[in-house]
């Protein structure tokens, strides 16, 4: 299909192929910028990037964060223009995932607010999807490495957020309305050392050169397009030509996917609704990444059918996620260990009981989101 009988290079959109040595020459202008990648707004902000991950230093000490007060900061909507090519989509969306990791690092670092690790958790968790929805037109091993180097980092920030739902969605409600149990009090202090300790871990991680070297890493394969480093077949080429019909098959093979996990969903048990919630957010995250490429007001109602069932479906999960925490700590005495499992059991027999309530919304909201029309259709 992409092979010349004459020997002659082979036209595409934005370049040209060599038959011989299969390899991809874009069409540059006189400063090397593709000239198509020049029209993204994202462009600015991916050179800035760039500029800061090869000048990245350790950050400060948090006294000095949080002298600054710095404020969280959720992903900057993604804009991709008409006839985008593969790999200008993959730029432009691992751009602004990075963005937003960056963005929120001063937040998470000074650990005055919660949504700092949140988001700089999201930023790695939609920045895995991003590479996971291209990885049939990405080299295997180029595509392994990124996800390595990007889970060491997420397994770090991890505790942090754990402690962060545990401690402020799932203990305080039940304290708050149990305020002189010594249990529950117990429980608390004893969760926020771990929480403590996991900051500190987090803020090891971000002033370490191994976060330094994801970042250059992730910005040096970007700006040097490394993917282009395979010989050229039908599903390497979609890099260079429209993304649309890419996005298509993608999302439709998401959705079918998450459809068939969701089968028979009022009779699901816990760790099948678990697997459910990992493919509703991975389908969240590529109908949200290619979504400028449609119209807008007919992916929003997707969305929001997708979005209800993932927090439906999150809470559940946080209720499971604070019983493997709480039977994780250990005091060394007996007696604290007694109080904590009574007051631990509190927590999660109250939140258990409360999504036994919502069980009925839980079901209707499924219910939507499968007769949700699809809108790339």
């Amino acid at each position: 299909m992409f092979m010349s009988d004459h020997g002659k290079e082979i036209d595409f959109p934005r370049g040209t192929i060599d038959p011989e040595t299969r390899n991809f020459t874009d069409v540059r202008d006189g400063r090397g910028t593709t000239p198509w990648l020049k029209s993204l707004r994202s462009k600015r902000a991916f050179d800035a990037l760039k500029s800061a991950a090869l000048a990245r230093t350790p950050h400060a000490e948090t006294s000095a964060v949080i002298e600054r007060l710095p404020t969280f900061v959720k992903a900057a909507p993604l804009e991709l223009p008409e006839h985008c090519t593969g790999e200008d989509a993959l730029i432009a969306t691992a751009s602004n995932c990075l963005e937003q990791l960056s963005a929120n690092e001063d937040c998470a670092l000074a650990g005055i607010d919660p949504e700092g690790v949140h988001q700089m958790r999201v930023a790695l968790s939609r920045l895995d999807a991003a590479l996971a929805l291209y990885a049939p037109l990405i080299p295997r091993a180029q595509l392994e490495k990124r996800q390595r180097l990007i889970k060491s980092v997420a397994q770090t920030l991890g505790p942090a957020r754990d402690w962060d739902v545990f401690i402020s969605d799932m203990l305080d409600p039940v304290a708050s309305n149990m305020p002189n149990d010594p249990d529950l009090k117990l429980l608390r202090t004893v969760a926020l050392r771990r929480r403590m300790a996991a900051y500190r871990a987090l803020r090891q991680t971000v002033r370490s050169q191994a976060y330094r070297d994801m970042w250059q890493d992730a910005v040096a394969w970007l700006t040097d397009r490394e993917w282009r480093q395979q010989p050229i077949s039908e599903k390497s080429v979609q890099l260079m030509t429209d993304v649309r019909s890419f996005s298509e098959s993608v999302l439709d093979k998401a959705h079918r996917k998450l459809l068939k996990r969701g089968k028979g969903f009022a009779v699901l048990d816990t760790r099948e609704r678990h697997k459910l919630r990992i493919r509703i957010k991975k389908v969240r995250y590529a109908a949200e990444f290619f979504l400028p490429l449609y119209r807008v007001e007919r992916g929003e109602t997707y969305l929001r059918a997708l979005r209800a069932m993932q927090d439906d479906l999150g809470r559940l999960n946080d209720v499971e996620s604070a019983r493997v925490l709480i039977d994780g700590l250990e005091t060394g005495d007996v007696d604290q260990g007694r109080r904590i499992a009574r007051a631990g059991g509190l927590v999660v027999g109250w939140h258990r009981h409360a999504a036994a309530l919502r069980e009925e919304q839980l079901v209707r909201h499924w219910r939507k989101l499968k007769q949700a029309e699809p809108f790339w259709r």
